[in-house]
């Protein structure tokens, strides 16, 4: 207790003077003292005054510009709000769900297969090669918002490797969408979608290859076919093929054994699959996705035409 109160005793402050009184022309007033605290805390007053302006004020309206003119900003949404009332919820809920399949779809573009598969139409396609599956789905998915797009392998064994002209090409698609009805066990209230590259000669001594593409719905009775953009091919190549083609092949009816993408690779030392990349910078995915995009358009079109009826 004794060594306690002698702490308690001890000064611990240095020895200084007491501070001396302010001069007079400094001292605040009760009014300078006030707009000191102000300058002090300038956040505080714009604030309040931020709450207190309209929307419609000019300075926040010329602030703001930049970031309210777009319909998908959060002001943007409040304004609507006031007008539309709980509609705001559900754009919220639909941008808000975009905005994350787009961050999920960039970080993973395989994730786009899972996120819009569903809704009410199916599409199967006459093949197991991404090159023709991924076109046909993203292009079902684009025009229909959700679809389910699987793809499975289909052959087409009574056409010629390298089928020549429309008539071959539509062929191989038939029979590659009725073996895979076949031996797939695919129901027939199911579309197909079958895609057969051919080669023709459109103009005296010009030939190019292009993709007929074919979808079946035997459950509405339709039919759609189109073709992809032509891609021209070397007079050279074309004799190659012909003349690596045996005299006695079978199917040379339909014809050649030997396929203008094994030409064009090894000429172009690239892969078979690679081989449009190569010689246009535009790849067969990308040939096949724009015409299938169109044809999935007329398809829903004629759906709905044929639901109204």
């Amino acid at each position: 207790m004794e060594d306690s109160n002698k702490l308690n005793e001890k000064n611990f402050l240095p020895n200084v003077s007491p501070p001396s009184p302010l001069p007079v022309n400094l001292a605040l007033s009760p009014q300078s003292e006030t707009e000191v605290k102000q300058q002090m805390s300038p956040d505080v007053d714009e604030q309040s005054n931020i709450g207190n302006m309209s929307l419609n004020s000019e300075p926040l309206a010329s602030a703001l510009g930049p970031i309210t003119q777009s319909g998908s900003s959060l002001l943007g949404w409040m304004k609507e709000a006031a007008s539309s009332g709980g509609e705001i919820l559900s754009k919220v809920a639909e941008k808000a769900k975009n905005s994350v399949d787009n961050i999920v779809t960039t970080l993973d573009p395989q994730m786009k297969e899972y996120i819009y598969s569903g809704g009410d139409v199916e599409i199967i396609v006459a093949s197991d090669k991404d090159v023709k599956v991924k076109p046909c789905r993203e292009a079902f998915q684009t025009v229909f918002g959700k679809a389910t797009v699987i793809g499975l392998p289909a052959q087409a064994v009574n056409i010629a490797a390298q089928p020549v002209g429309f008539e071959a090409a539509l062929r191989g698609a038939q029979e590659r969408t009725a073996n895979l009805r076949t031996n797939s066990h695919i129901e027939d209230k199911l579309p197909v979608a079958a895609i057969e590259n051919f080669i023709i000669e459109a103009f005296p001594d010009q030939w190019f290859d292009a993709g007929l593409i074919m979808i079946t719905d035997p459950q509405r009775n339709l039919v759609l076919k189109s073709i992809t953009q032509m891609t021209p091919i070397p007079l050279a190549v074309v004799a190659t093929i012909r003349e690596s083609t045996p005299k006695d092949y079978p199917l040379q009816d339909t014809g050649f054994s030997v396929t203008i993408g094994q030409v064009m690779a090894e000429n172009l030392k690239v892969i078979p699959a690679e081989w449009h990349q190569h010689y246009t910078s535009v790849n067969r995915s990308d040939m096949i996705l724009n015409a299938v995009k169109s044809l999935a358009a007329i398809y829903k079109k004629t759906i709905a035409t044929t639901a109204e009826m």
